[in-house]
């Protein structure tokens, strides 16, 4: 069983990301030339294919990316398939995260694999891939070390991978490996829950994957592939398609004319804000990073000096180019760049994005006219939360849940307004009516006998009531002791599907729903909604 919550009664998401799918404003058809063409037009289709001529070199880059992992044939039926030009893809992507990353990755990638087969519906001349682009030239590795998890009862419990990383950390995640305390970390998670115990063939593979040496982007792409590789998904790392020069191209162009592709975003970006919408991500004159020593470095401009800046070393533009030359692969896209530079390698069809993506899919389609590349269409991912039977003792109708999606203090508030005693409140109350009256009296005494004492009286009776509000703070805070129990039940539910209060399926790992179920049983459970429009957030009863 399922229900969809309309994303504008929720809180968390973006005005740009509600108008799209809720609203439909025309700034949008403007934006996304390729939508209005994805499911009715054959020419766009064919434009693709007459378009696209690197399927020998997409073909290398996936077997180069996936030297780690042994196809099924499901996975090696798409890439026989990709040789053939009526072959094309839709793509998700993602940093690599740690234990798979949060279960979004997975609702993202099984979007797109549901948008693969509507496609081969519509379209059945030709095929269509699910590709999924690790994103692993990035260097955010404070954060993608971390996830959550939820115990016996139920309650988050941070894990990471990475004690050290901090958020100025330089190196890419593609360059990380674990160390000897991931051993106790993945002991630790696999005995969060007893569920693990009844899937041993899943805590054996997460036992061998993750262990001291082996790489963030390598177990990351084995997790993704243990589950999706029946759906003959195939991958694509960035750092391998940046190590054999296939990032090389738009790279060139972006520094042989620096500055131009900024020109065109801070004109898009204008217009973003004009219809009221907040910019995702920010350009720069060069919208690249430079790889050295095992870090990754933005290449800034410095306008005092009319030089850019890589790291301390100060280059012209004429030593930028030069570097460029002898070290290609020593250079990556950044945010708004990455889309062009994965479409010019891959035929994609569509992108299957999630909110903060589409924001900063707004700001791109100067670019991919700039840069020669068709710009694919742009389709949010499915959006979900897991809503356990076991937790609400099915007390709670699934269409009522929606009131825990607020951080726990709006709740504990609104059920204190539900739950407080009226007596005791009606006390309260009729306490301040008493004093004013009273108080009142004798102002009106005071005031007879001395005009002066007006705006005394006035203090005074303030000064009275902040000593009975204070009181009946106490009064409150003691109420509130008093229901903690009867507060308890809802905190939990809120924890759960609110966790640390944000969206559970942007916090938790998505390993979490396999030590309740099995791989084929979860996915029959959830697989309804992708049948469903993406326009709204789905709670899902299991």
């Amino acid at each position: 069983m399922f229900y969809p919550y309309p994303f504008d009664s929720l809180t968390g998401f973006s005005k740009l990301f509600v108008d799209f799918l809720v609203n439909r404003t025309s700034f949008f058809q403007e934006r996304f030339p390729s939508n209005s063409k994805l499911f009715g037009s054959v020419a766009f289709i064919e434009q693709r294919a007459k378009n696209f001529r690197q399927r020998v070199n997409l073909l290398k880059l996936i077997q180069n990316s996936c030297d780690e992992i042994v196809f099924s044939n499901e996975q090696l039926l798409n890439f026989a398939l990709l040789s053939k030009d009526n072959t094309f893809a839709v793509v998700a992507g993602q940093q690599p995260g740690f234990l798979g990353g949060p279960l979004f990755v997975l609702y993202k990638s099984l979007s797109a694999i549901h948008l693969c087969y509507k496609l081969k519906e519509i379209f059945p001349d030709f095929n269509f891939v699910p590709i999924f682009w690790v994103e692993d030239n990035d260097h955010d590795t404070y954060e993608v070390s971390q996830i959550y998890s939820f115990d016996f009862h139920f309650e988050p419990v941070r894990l990471a991978c990475c004690s050290d990383c901090r958020k100025t950390d330089r190196v890419p995640i593609s360059k990380k490996c674990y160390n000897e305390e991931i051993e106790d970390i993945i002991e630790y998670f696999l005995t969060l829950s007893n569920g693990f115990e009844l899937n041993p063939e899943l805590s054996s593979f997460l036992t061998d994957t993750y262990k001291k040496g082996e790489g963030w982007s390598s177990s990351f792409l084995k997790v993704l592939n243990y589950f999706l590789c029946d759906y003959g998904v195939l991958f694509v790392r960035s750092s391998i398609a940046r190590e054999k020069g296939m990032l090389s191209q738009i790279i060139q162009k972006e520094i042989g004319h620096f500055g131009h592709s900024n020109s065109l975003v801070e004109t898009a970006n204008a217009l973003i804000e004009a219809y009221g919408y907040h910019i995702q991500a920010k350009t720069s004159v060069v919208n690249a990073f430079y790889h050295q020593n095992n870090e990754r470095h933005k290449i800034l401009w410095n306008p005092d000096k009319s030089l850019f800046q890589i790291g301390q070393e100060f280059l012209n533009h004429i030593e930028l180019i030069q570097l460029f030359e002898n070290e290609p692969i020593n250079f990556s896209p950044n945010v708004l760049l990455r889309p062009i530079c994965q479409d010019l390698i891959i035929p994609n069809v569509a992108s299957i994005v999630g909110p903060s993506e589409l924001g900063y899919s707004t700001q791109l389609k100067e670019l991919y006219q700039w840069f020669g590349v068709d710009m694919p269409a742009v389709v949010p991912r499915h959006s979900a939360t897991i809503l356990l039977n076991s937790l609400i003792n099915n007390q709670i109708p699934i269409e009522k849940v929606g009131f825990y999606f607020q951080p726990i203090s709006n709740i504990e508030s609104a059920l204190f307004r539900k739950l407080r005693s009226k007596e005791i409140q009606e006390i309260i109350d009729n306490s301040y009516s008493n004093v004013k009256k009273t108080f009142d009296e004798l102002r009106k005494a005071a005031i007879f006998l001395d005009k002066s004492l007006e705006r005394s009286a006035d203090s005074h009776l303030q000064k009275i009531i902040n000593i009975l509000e204070a009181f009946e703070g106490k009064i409150v805070a003691a109420e509130k002791r008093s229901l903690i129990k009867e507060f308890e039940p809802h905190r939990q539910i809120n924890s759960f599907l609110y966790p640390n209060g944000s969206l559970q399926e942007r916090m938790v790992t998505l390993l979490f729903p396999f030590s309740l179920f099995k791989r084929s049983e979860f996915f029959e459970k959830i697989s309804e909604i992708f049948h469903q429009p993406n326009n709204a957030h789905y709670v899902i009863s299991l």
